[in-house]
């Protein structure tokens, strides 16, 4: 893990290398049999849970990793390292993808 410039986000956010997301997508994938579960008992005349509880795994390993809580599920997949470029020589900031020619936050090429 480091930090990384989100250009979603606007911010320097924990990017996760390739180790650390793979803890984080196979919680994610238990998050999303809960969803499917809770929405089978939903149909059924269950109360639905609360989405943050069928994602806890998912952000307990993040949190683990990263230190921070409270981010949500969907915005921690898009913090990967490999889906962001280099660094920009002008202002440092990563480059939305890694085929990216132009920084796009201060127009450098």
């Amino acid at each position: 893990m480091r930090l990384a410039w989100c250009w979603r986000c606007k911010a320097m956010v924990p990017m996760l290398d390739e180790k650390e997301f793979g803890l984080i997508e196979d919680a994610h994938r238990s998050g999303i049999s809960n969803v499917q579960a809770a929405r089978k008992l939903a149909d059924r005349g269950w109360v639905a849970s609360d989405p943050e509880d069928l994602y806890a795994a998912l952000i307990a390993i993040h949190r683990g990793i990263t230190g921070i809580s409270g981010v949500d599920p969907e915005e921690i997949l898009r913090h990967r390292l490999s889906r962001v470029g280099a660094q920009c020589a002008n202002c440092g900031k990563e480059l939305r993808t890694p085929n990216a020619r132009k920084c796009l936050e201060c127009g450098h090429r």
